[in-house]
């Protein structure tokens, strides 16, 4: 089953069963209109399997979050940060070097061009 989706009825789950204890609350008065005590007794059992219901809901939802956390860790041990680290840093010097090999060559580049440019001209004028 989906990770996201049994978080989702499980909180589902808690959300209907807390309306439903909200509903059940007794106050003073609402102990004294209990006709008997197998009245009040029923209720008490009734009120008792919602809280155990609720325990159970969150219990099985900690136990994923648990699962999920040991997952992550799991993954985590797999990764050499400091590795990955200097492996991006030589790559940025690998660049570094490559963008001032290109900026050497383009200077080149254009001192070679003006020199081929005053050439043809002295060529054309003679």
């Amino acid at each position: 089953m989906d990770e996201q989706l049994l978080a989702k009825l499980i909180k589902e789950t808690i959300g209907e069963e807390l309306k439903a204890i909200r509903q059940e609350m007794v106050t003073k008065e609402d102990l004294k209109a209990f006709a008997t005590k197998e009245d009040f007794l029923e209720f008490e059992s009734r009120l008792s399997s919602t809280i155990e219901k609720i325990r159970e809901g969150v219990r099985l939802y900690i136990f994923e979050l648990e699962q999920e956390v040991r997952d992550i860790k799991s993954k985590l041990r797999f990764y050499d940060f400091d590795y990955i680290a200097r492996q991006n840093d030589t790559m940025i010097k690998i660049l570094k070097d490559l963008y001032e090999e290109k900026t050497i060559i383009s200077g080149r580049l254009k001192e070679h061009e003006s020199r081929i440019e005053a050439l043809e001209v002295m060529r054309e004028g003679k």
